[in-house]
């Protein structure tokens, strides 16, 4: 009797563990997999101005995650939730400072080539 409790056990949790290497418990790997879902996220273009005005609110709604993340069953872990939120408005800053330093760096361009293209046409006599 005593052989087969310890097969049946042996059995139990051979099987148990295989489903539980399927969930995700370690907070680690949820807030790896909430970075990696955020850099996906998009937000709606109709509620831009929202969006824009609320990037330094983590607990807005408009940086919620949506069905579409890698894996559904975490949208109602409020690490993963938090994780995605903080991560998405990094991400957003993100675009806007780049698109930012693009439109910068353009003008400062701009600028001096007309200023060398005001001297160039002054002749010699404007740089002596």
């Amino acid at each position: 009797m005593k052989k087969i409790c310890t097969f049946l056990m042996v059995i139990a949790s051979c099987s148990l563990s295989g489903y539980a290497r399927e969930i995700v418990t370690d907070t680690t790997s949820i807030m790896v997999i909430a970075r990696h879902d955020a850099e996906k996220f998009s937000f709606d273009k109709v509620n831009k101005k929202a969006v824009i005005r609320n990037l330094g609110n983590p607990n807005s709604d408009y940086f919620k995650p949506s069905e579409k993340t890698s894996q559904v069953s975490l949208l109602n872990d409020s690490l993963y939730v938090q994780t995605f939120k903080t991560y998405a408005i990094k991400h957003i800053k993100a675009k806007r400072t780049a698109k930012t330093l693009l439109i910068v760096g353009g003008s400062v361009v701009v600028v001096l080539g007309l200023i060398v293209a005001a001297l160039v046409a002054g002749g010699p006599g404007i740089i002596e």
